[in-house]
């Protein structure tokens, strides 16, 4: 049961279904009870609160971000993503239109375009 459970969290944090063989890498981490009890511990503290509790600090970040998200996420609207970009002062907010929850997994070309880009960058 929980490996179902999984399973459709995770397809629905991606545009494209996962193949089989991709799908048990990512479920590999969660199996277990060691696994289930940290997967649901993430989903019951996925709210606002962490970052709130350390608002007073972000702008100490020795570096400015820059945050990309999935244009798609069904499990963090964008508008959210937005909010943790201003919230970090983040250097730049990219929403990726071709990706949903898992960037690397819908639009590997892109995160890897944006990391070459801000590399030849601060070079």
């Amino acid at each position: 049961m929980h490996d179902a459970v999984v399973s459709a969290f995770l397809q629905h944090s991606v545009l494209a279904p996962m193949s089989d063989e991709v799908l048990d890498l990512y479920l590999a981490p969660w199996r277990g009870p060691d696994g289930a009890h940290r997967f649901y511990e993430q989903i019951r503290r996925s709210t606002r609160a962490p970052l709130d509790a350390i608002q007073d600090r972000l702008d100490r970040l020795p570096v400015r971000p820059d945050v990309v998200w999935g244009a798609h996420d069904r499990h963090i609207p964008l508008g959210q993503g937005r909010e943790l970009a201003r919230r970090l002062g983040a250097a730049s907010f990219t929403p990726i239109d071709r990706a949903a929850h898992l960037v690397p997994e819908d639009a590997p070309e892109d995160v890897v375009g944006l990391v070459l880009t801000h590399a030849r960058a601060t070079v």
